[in-house]
């Protein structure tokens, strides 16, 4: 406001220095000369006023001597034929005998030069009535009832704001700004063209049809322009057509400035560009577009220059071709032509309009002036209808508005003459009088007037508008070469919504002399299967398409969001369409066939053995030890091969409780019958000795009663469980998501490993019993092939239980069907095979004396346990922090009572249990939210704690988230200071800075209300400062608060979340979706979600990438510690059991069989245990080399001492028969060779391996997303399995050497231990196989370690223990003469 005053002053003060002088005559002095363009006398004179040039040249303005009046320039043929329609018109109407009898129209036709300044002065000199220039004087007012005009918008509201204080109607003929439809600004408006919201709702649509969504608008420096962009922004908004720029010519056209416009037109991807402005504007614009070769636009036209003929030529069509746009409707006016040819210099020789006419269609001059630049016509030019600007009168539409219009005044006028006094519609039902009708007496039958004109029905609304049509134009190529408006459709505004537009695509042609429509994105449509990622600080137009997410879809195209996929559904590869997800269980494919095979084998080879035994049940090898007890292990032995093929094939209620507890019930009934021989075995040994009877407790009923007892107890357990939690078909979509893993879940886990540890019992029980019967004599003792047998069982099945637990989907069933296979041909084969071997190819041994004859054997087998790892409970309280919490009591104490820290202020307290992180959560929300349930009161300030620094992190990441009138030239210079200090004065624009005090109304107690300043509002100084508000003043806001009001149409997105904007919904309204996994975003309202780089994860919240945890076998996690412990273990009782062998090493045992392999044998075993340790920890270059190529060339060092050792014992028992000298060709020379030659050669595969294609450290991102796996890669698969391969050969080589000299003459006849140890190594490497194969991340390297470490325990204790304990237990036996007794009846 007192800018304003400023301002004010600065005016009056320089009016009355320069106009008060000329104020002090008084009188009315006409100021300039305007002749009217043509001028015809009537009873009632109406007034045109039509652009009949389009540029301007404006004088100076520097206020130093009397400006000159604007010069129109450029003369536009097309105007001129509106002004002649208007004459026609009303010489048709006084030739009329039906229309205005008896009266005449007279008219006045004036040029406002499509400039709103000499609109203005078209205007006045319409009302002065002005018919001869020579007068001083003003003359009295005309007989003006109606003004035809204007043609532009901009020029309608200056010359109807003109002539509203005198009532004089106004009907334009080409004005279509909705602002006009103001009653209350522009009362005496009316118009023949449609509203522009019509227009704009009409390009919007077309917009959206042809699926034009970033495009340009250029507009003119008018009002015209601005309401029509105004309206077709808010058109726009409930579509998806986003603007790419908003430009303007300016009305003063500048060269500057339209090369400015071309530029942005050139460098943005709209190539749709929509244009309000007038040709007078657009003429000097395109010849400028021309001139710079820009192509390839399409142009939108509105109806200001969407028909223009000045733009039909030729030379446009390369730029302007397919220009569409809406035009105004077209009709028929008779006589027109005709009437335009007879005008002419002849008829109309003083006429300057006539002449100018001339000279824009022919090049010459009709006058003979000498100012004039053109050269004389000949007078034989003819007006022709190539003249397209002035002869087009086949389909005039700006013509026929102005036609339109005179009649309306016309019949509007015929209706008020024919008004009967009585019943007229003014002050007591009165008429107007005849010979004085006032202007605003024809308004009123303006607005009720209703006819007909060529079939065409004429009225105007409450607002002053027509009925909206338009006419779809397209500019296509003539015959000619010029452009033609060719009509391709219709918009029809009376229709419902959505309907109006009709358009003939396939008559259209587009930019380029193309017939495809054109395309104008920003962005190109994201296809199904992905989503829009809308850029930020851009339109939602512009965005990134991303692909969906695995298990989630869009199967739209520019779809915002992708959908998931429902829980038992996955995403096509192309992320189109959700599609059952695939079903995944143990099939009859090439693993189910091999099981199925393998099972099937088994089963017939039981079979077999059955016949074999049912036939020769009567030989004494089958009656030994209760021939029923062996039909029903074979029988059960059957069933257990035959129970592994229900875990194979889509599991049903059924066989998920027909799996585990047939396998139970089956194993068990096999170990109870085991149990049984072997408690006969035992009995039957000490029912030998005298006064013995113990033989009647264990006959065929009691046996059966055992294995009956035995099998009851886990059928009351199976039962137990399928009557309280039965195992079900699981679908199990959680360990992956791509796919569903058929399984069975087992209802109680607590049932399952129970049924499991009962077999494990019986087995150790059978192995303990066996073990115990390892020396009863006897050529054939049963005892040793159960015991035999028993430590393969429990071998497999401890393999199991880490393979079971790491295998993941169909492979857990595999393993557990190996598992059943492995021990099922473990017990068949070292329980049948000796006994078949007997009957089918030894029979002469089948009889009751080789069967009694008695052996001494020492055999041990150390049976290793698993410890239950310690679980730690947040239960206990910790000492500790409780001293740092009472701590923390007693210091703000001491604070409150201290007067001189922090006087009248008391701090209080609130101490929470963080323990687990729900207390912590819990507690850090409840320290911020102040929600207590003991009451206390006052803000937290701050938070102390934690003591561990990983918690306190997770604290702080809990709690961190808070238009201007022209002067005179001296005005220009003003610049001078208030008495309050404020600055005054003017731009280069004539504007003053602006200033405003921001106030706030406030409610006083006496109910007044008070205008309070607050703040105040500074555009000079810079951006960031232009606000400021007073900090010590008070605000009150709506509803007497104090606080300030939320306003918002949805809450803002909290980072870790991203919005998604409503297409029908303003930008201000949106959803917020959580960041899809992988991604975050950590801003507020954040319009995407970023991926996190490879080895980075989100958080819990997704705002921030965390790097990914590294998962390796580490010795600080008890798996590591616990084989690491493990491994030391076994390097201290190899290192035990060398001292052992170094003290006693003159002793016969340690000399047996070459006392140097022993020791060589040791050595390798301590580093076969030493080697497991190079799999744990982070695996490096170096330990990735060394980890397979040390277990490799140690574990073939061990096995060639074993080899050596093997042959060395066949070697000694050659050398005994008569004439042998065997054992000269492999002495300790030959071991030696033996041992370095087997060992070189994997030394050798070791090598390529580590050339070729050595094992390398990998990060392994695809197993799991959310973490990074640190493994060896194996280089070359190839070197891997070549070394597992030739171990595997050395030790079945081993065992078959040994096996052969299992029947060596010795008491101690190593060849046993060494067939023991081979057998142990082989189950394990077997099992392991599958084991590996199937465990992810760290569990393979466990898998692997655990295999190191049961081998190599294995043939420790096979190999040394036994002679340990004769050594430190039984020295009488340590002696070569017990060594070498000889039985009488060996034979090899």
């Amino acid at each position: 406001m007192t800018s304003f005053c400023f301002t004010c002053f600065s005016l009056l003060s320089s009016i009355r220095v320069l106009f008060l002088p000329r104020l002090a005559a008084g009188v009315c002095v006409i100021q300039n000369n305007f002749q009217p363009g043509f001028v015809a006398e009537g009873d009632f004179v109406v007034a045109g006023i039509f652009p009949l040039h389009y540029n301007q040249e404006m004088p100076d303005l520097n206020s130093t001597f009397r400006p000159q009046p604007v010069k129109c320039n450029s003369f536009d043929p097309r105007a001129f034929r509106w002004a002649q329609t208007m004459r026609l018109a009303v010489e048709e109407i006084n030739h009329s005998t039906q229309l205005l009898p008896n009266h005449t129209l007279g008219y006045t036709i004036f040029d406002s030069c499509a400039y709103p300044l000499t609109g203005q002065r078209a205007a006045l000199a319409v009302l002065n009535r002005l018919i001869d220039g020579r007068a001083p004087i003003c003359n009295k007012t005309s007989p003006l009832l109606a003004v035809i005009g204007e043609s532009g918008s901009a020029q309608s509201i200056v010359v109807s704001r003109i002539l509203q204080p005198f009532k004089i109607p106004m009907i334009s003929y080409f004005s279509s700004c909705a602002c006009l439809s103001d009653r209350r600004k522009y009362p005496t408006f009316f118009r023949v063209i449609p509203n522009d919201d019509y227009q704009v709702k009409a390009i919007a649509q077309l917009l959206v049809r042809f699926n034009w969504t970033w495009v340009g608008i250029v507009r003119g420096d008018h009002e015209y322009g601005r309401f029509a962009v105004k309206g077709l922004m808010r058109e726009l908004k409930r579509t998806k057509v986003c603007v790419a720029y908003r430009v303007m010519i300016p009305l003063l056209y500048s060269h500057h400035k339209a090369l400015e416009i071309l530029q942005v037109i050139r460098s943005s991807l709209a190539k749709v560009v929509v244009v309000f402005s007038a040709e007078g504007e657009m003429t000097p614009f395109l010849k400028d577009y021309m001139a710079h070769n820009i192509t390839g636009i399409q142009w939108v036209a509105s109806e200001a220059w969407v028909t223009a003929s000045v733009f039909t030529g030729s030379e446009y069509y390369p730029y302007l071709g397919g220009t569409v746009g809406f035009g105004i409707s077209k009709g028929h006016i008779p006589g027109l032509s005709d009437y335009l040819q007879g005008v002419n210099p002849k008829l109309y020789p003083n006429n300057l309009l006539v002449t100018e006419l001339w000279e824009a269609l022919y090049g010459c001059s009709a006058s003979h002036s000498s100012g004039s630049h053109f050269p004389p016509c000949t007078g034989q030019e003819s007006l022709l209808e190539q003249h397209a600007a002035y002869m087009n009168t086949s389909s005039p539409r700006v013509a026929y508005n102005v036609y339109k219009a005179v009649y309306a005044i016309a019949y509007s006028l015929h209706n008020l003459l024919l008004c009967q006094p009585g019943s007229g519609p003014f002050h007591n039902n009165s008429c107007a009088q005849n010979n004085n009708i006032q202007p605003w007496q024809l308004q009123h039958y303006l607005q009720e007037v209703m006819f007909n004109i060529a079939g065409e029905e004429v009225n105007f609304d409450l607002n002053g508008d027509s009925i909206p049509y338009y006419d779809v134009i397209n500019w296509q190529r003539g015959t000619s070469g010029n452009i033609e408006f060719v009509h391709v459709g219709l918009f029809d505004g009376t229709k419902p919504a959505g309907e109006e537009l009709d358009i003939k695509e396939d008559e259209m042609i587009w930019a380029g002399h193309r017939s495809e429509v054109p395309l104008s994105v920003c962005s190109v449509s994201c296809p199904p299967g992905s989503r829009k990622a809308v850029r930020r600080g851009e339109p939602v137009c512009c965005f990134d398409c991303v692909p969906c997410d695995s298990g989630k879809i869009s199967n739209e195209t520019n779809s915002i969001e992708c959908t998931l996929c429902p829980e038992e559904f996955w995403s096509n590869q192309n992320r189109t369409a959700c599609i059952p997800k695939k079903v995944e269980f143990l099939a009859y494919d090439s693993l189910g066939i091999a099981l199925t095979v393998t099972s099937a084998v088994g089963a017939c080879f039981t079979i077999l053995v059955f016949g074999v035994f049912f036939y020769h049940r009567n030989t004494a090898i089958v009656r030994v030890n209760n021939s029923e007890l062996s039909f029903f292990i074979l029988f059960s032995l059957t069933l257990c091969f035959l129970c592994s093929l229900v875990f194979i094939g889509e599991p049903t209620p059924w066989s998920c409780m027909l799996r585990h507890t047939a396998f139970s019930i089956t194993f068990s009934l096999c170990l109870s019958c085991i149990l049984g021989k072997t408690l006969v075995v035992l009995a039957a040994f000490t029912a030998t000795r005298p006064g013995d009877n113990i033989m009647k407790w264990f006959g065929p009923e009691q046996q059966r009663v055992i294995i009956f007892s035995c099998t009851l107890v886990q059928v009351i357990i199976c039962t137990a469980w399928l009557v309280d939690a039965p195992p079900v078909p699981f679908r199990n979509t959680q360990y992956e998501h791509s796919k569903i893993i058929l399984e069975c879940n087992v209802g109680s886990s607590f049932a399952f490993w129970f049924i499991l540890g009962y077999i494990g019992l019986q087995a150790c029980l059978c192995f303990i019993l066996a073990f115990l019967a390892r020396k009863l004599p006897g050529n054939f003792n049963e005892a040793k092939f159960i015991t035999f047998s028993m430590l393969i069982f429990c071998a497999v099945w401890l393999a199991f239980i880490p393979a079971y637990i790491s295998s993941p989907g169909n492979y857990s069933d595999a393993v557990e069907s190996f598992a059943i296979l492995a021990s099922s041909f473990g017990l068949l084969f070292c329980l049948f095979a000796p006994k078949c071997y007997i009957i089918l190819l030894k029979p002469k041994k089948n009889n009751k004396q080789h069967l009694m004859g008695k052996e001494k054997n020492t055999r041990r087998l150390i049976d290793n346990g698993y410890q239950a790892l310690p679980q730690t409970y947040c239960e206990k309280w910790n000492e500790r922090e409780l001293k740092f919490a009472r701590t923390v009591m007693y210091t703000v104490d001491e604070i409150n009572r201290d007067s001189e820290l922090l006087p009248s202020v008391t701090l209080g307290y609130r101490l929470y249990n963080g323990c687990g992180s729900t207390n912590l959560i819990r507690a850090a929300v409840e320290a911020v939210t102040g929600d207590d349930s003991n009451g206390c009161s006052g803000r937290v300030q701050a938070v102390l704690g934690h003591s561990s620094s990983g918690i306190s992190e997770d604290i702080n990441l809990i709690l961190s988230p808070l238009s201007i009138p022209q002067v005179l030239e001296h005005i220009k210079y003003v610049n001078f200071t208030t008495r309050e200090g404020a600055k005054v004065y003017f731009d280069e624009n004539g504007e003053t800075v602006a200033q405003y005090d921001l106030v706030n109304w406030q409610m006083q107690e006496d109910g007044s209300v008070e205008v309070a300043k607050i703040g105040r509002y500074d555009a000079s100084f810079p951006e960031e400062n232009k606000l400021r508000l007073d900090e010590s003043a008070k605000i009150i806001w709506g509803g007497n608060n104090k606080e300030v009001p939320r306003s918002v149409c949805s809450e803002p997105c909290p980072p870790g979340t991203r919005k998604a904007i409503n297409k029908f919904k303003p930008v201000c309204c949106f959803d917020c979706f959580d960041c899809p996994e992988g991604t975050i975003s950590n801003t507020t309202d954040s319009l995407d979600c970023f991926m996190c780089p490879p080895e980075l994860w989100p958080n819990e919240k997704k705002d921030l990438c965390l790097p990914k945890p590294s998962e390796y076998l580490s010795y600080k996690e008890i798996t590591g510690a616990l084989l690491t412990g493990l491994g030391c273990f076994g390097v201290f009782l190899s290192i035990l059991t060398m001292i052992i062998f170094l003290i006693h090493k003159e002793t016969p045992i340690v000399k047996a069989n070459n006392s140097e392999l022993s020791f060589l044998l040791l050595i390798s075993l301590k580093l076969c245990f030493l080697c497991s340790l190079t799999f744990i920890g982070q695996p490096s270059n170096w330990s990735c080399m060394l980890r397979h190529t040390a277990f490799g060339i140690t574990f073939v060092l061990c096995i060639s001492c074993v080899l050596g050792k093997t042959i060395v014992v066949l070697m000694a028992f050659r050398a005994t028969l008569p004439g042998n000298s065997m054992i000269k060709r492999f002495g300790p020379r030959h071991q030696r060779i033996s041992v370095v030659t087997v060992t070189l050669i994997q030394v050798l595969i070791c090598i390529l391996w580590l050339t070729i294609n050595p094992p390398f450290p990998r990060r392994n991102m695809k197993y799991y997303k959310e973490k990074i796996i640190l493994e060896c890669a194996l280089g070359s698969a190839v070197g891997f399995w070549a070394v597992l391969t030739y171990i595997g050969i050395l030790a079945v080589l081993c065992f078959i050497l040994a096996f052969l000299a299992r029947k060596l003459p010795d008491s101690f006849n190593e060849a046993k231990l060494i067939t023991f140890s081979m057998l142990i190594f082989c189950a394990v490497w077997i099992t392991f196989i599958p084991a590996y194969v199937s465990s992810p991340g760290k569990f393979t390297v466990a898998v692997e370690i655990f295999a190191i470490l049961a081998s190599s325990f294995g043939l420790l204790a096979c190999i040394f223990f036994p002679k340990c304990y004769i050594i430190i237990f039984h020295p009488e036996q340590n002696s070569k003469k017990h060594i070498r007794a000889k039985i009488p009846s060996r034979t090899l």
